[in-house]
């Protein structure tokens, strides 16, 4: 589980009350995330899968340009990208 908050990977013990609250009050980390995410998917050579859900498939564009941009950081091939 990784977290639009922190950034970064949760161990889900922070899911707290301060937590939530940072959730609706701070700004959303989702290119930092998805960033700290994509290396150790592709570390175990999983496929990168994002499942969005919302009512307007907003952020589905944005993690195909953050992909490009790891994908160019560290060389990987053409045929290597996520399913959105």
């Amino acid at each position: 589980l990784y977290s639009t908050v922190t950034g970064e990977k949760s161990n889900r013990s922070d899911l707290n009350g301060e937590y939530w609250w940072k959730n609706i009050r701070y700004p959303v980390l989702f290119y930092q995330t998805i960033d700290a995410l994509l290396p150790e998917m592709t570390k175990s050579n999983g496929i990168p899968i994002f499942v969005e859900i919302s009512p307007h498939p907003v952020l589905s564009m944005t993690i195909d340009e953050t992909f490009l941009s790891f994908r160019e950081k560290r060389h990987l091939s053409a045929e290597e990208k996520p399913l959105v």
